[in-house]
């Protein structure tokens, strides 16, 4: 290590002095301690990932190194300053766990996947490996993974030896998470440790949640404009929830199936969103394997059906039963994929379903067999959550609002409200009601003035 000097204009004040005596003591201490050693044993902590955030796969990821935390032993050791997270002693509970395990050093691997994949490191397992010197201490932040020098649970031990009793201990953090719930790594995204269930497709980037984040305690907790449209099939509308209140969802309600609409915007992200579907025995997003996303609600557009792809991918969910649907407010994608839903069910039925199964606000026309009646009342239903309504609604009007940077806000052309209508109310008939509200004279709308934007394909 090497040393830096002390300049007598740098202790000017009381403050400084003590600082720089600090310094001194330190400094001497470390070079008592360690001399010139920078080759440790270390105790793997998580399961290794590759530096791009993915768990190790030879399909993918051929060429990238990998990483994992691990605590140096020896006695002394550069990380005696931190307790240890396989004492079980301690008690600790996984969210304690996972704060001890982040303090650790990030170790990276001199080879890649391709040449290393027969013998990943895994938790427990000793290493070798290397800590570049400072000028007064160790870089504890990140060093080298040299080689494994030890598997755990793969050789017998001497229960005398400080090696295998560290590899013993570390046992507990499998008690601690769960069989195949042990911390992966940190997901330097979101700059906290990941715990990581069983192994999944490459790629995957799902999280099981900590306990504490969805024990929701007694008491509701619902998620903003949450309702049930349909108690037949048991379906289920919201804004993005989060987790305490998706776990909430599920368990209150018997969800199992969520569609998720809106992308990593209106709160939690996708891979936590799946994580505590997966820890709830509830499927997320049906049909869509690997890596957690969303299903677009924006896909086949045909000039007055609407979204045609999307309206089948998550009718064929809601066939299913036991179904959330949101985006992230919960009253534009959401909105007309539960008014189209309806309008087939009420069309599907001709005039012989229980009225008691579906909101009060539109019970009354689910039997009505004259369409423009029934979606009349569709329409008044979707715009009670959200600003589609009026003269000067999104739909007749086609402009819509976004606030920038400095506050301010622009308006804009958007003819995607109009596209959404088409799903449950074909924009032709809309625009010709004679028994239209809100707005009554449709003719007057912008919308109706420009029909030939909406086009077979296109994406209004």
């Amino acid at each position: 290590m090497t040393t830096e000097l002390t300049s007598k204009d740098s202790v000017s004040t009381p403050r400084t002095a003590a600082e720089a005596g600090l310094r001194r003591l330190r400094q001497g201490f470390i070079y008592d301690k360690f001399g010139i050693k920078t080759k440790f044993q270390a105790q793997v902590l998580t399961r290794p990932i590759s530096t791009t955030g993915h768990e190790r796969s030879a399909a993918t990821l051929q060429h990238a190194k990998f990483m994992f935390k691990a605590r140096i032993l020896g006695n002394p050791s550069p990380h005696d300053y931190l307790p240890d997270p396989c004492d079980a002693s301690l008690a600790l509970k996984q969210k304690e766990a996972l704060k001890l395990i982040n303090f650790h050093t990030t170790f990276i691997s001199n080879t890649d996947f391709a040449r290393d994949i027969q013998n990943p490191p895994k938790i427990g397992d000793l290493v070798d490996v290397k800590l570049e010197p400072g000028n007064y201490s160790y870089d504890l932040q990140t060093g080298t993974y040299i080689g494994t020098i030890n598997v755990n649970n793969a050789m017998v031990r001497d229960p005398t030896t400080e090696a295998t009793a560290k590899l013993i201990a570390c046992e507990s953090l499998t008690d601690l998470f769960g069989e195949g719930n042990v911390p992966v790594m940190v997901d330097r995204r979101r700059s906290r440790v990941v715990v990581g269930g069983p192994s999944t497709d490459a790629g995957s980037e799902a999280r099981v949640p900590l306990r504490s984040e969805i024990d929701y305690g007694p008491g509701s907790h619902a998620p903003r404009r949450l309702e049930q449209f349909d108690k037949e099939f048991n379906l289920w509308r919201c804004a993005q929830p989060d987790a305490k209140e998706l776990a909430w969802l599920i368990d209150t309600y018997k969800i199992k199936y969520v569609v998720r609409m809106n992308e990593n915007e209106g709160g939690m992200v996708m891979a936590d969103e799946k994580g505590v579907c997966d820890a709830k025995s509830c499927v997320y997003n049906p049909g869509q394997p690997g890596t957690p996303t969303y299903i677009n609600a924006h896909s086949g557009y045909k000039r007055f059906e609407g979204y045609t792809s999307s309206k089948r991918e998550v009718f064929q969910i809601f066939e299913k039963k036991d179904v959330l649907v949101h985006c992230s407010a919960g009253k534009d994608r959401t909105g007309y994929i539960v008014a189209a839903w309806i309008d087939k069910r009420a069309r599907e039925g001709a005039g012989t379903l229980d009225t008691s199964n579906f909101p009060d606000k539109v019970s009354a026309a689910i039997n009505e067999t004259d369409n423009t009646k029934r979606r009349e009342v569709l329409w008044k239903y979707t715009i009670a959550f959200n600003k589609w309504g009026g003269d000067s609604g999104r739909v007749c009007t086609a402009y819509a609002y976004r606030k920038k940077d400095d506050g301010s806000t622009v308006k804009y052309t958007n003819w995607g409200y109009g596209a959404y209508l088409d799903g449950f109310y074909p924009l032709d008939d809309w625009c010709k009601s004679k028994i239209g509200e809100l707005p009554t004279d449709r003719a007057k709308c912008r919308i109706c003035q420009n029909l030939d934007q909406y086009q077979d394909g296109n994406k209004p």
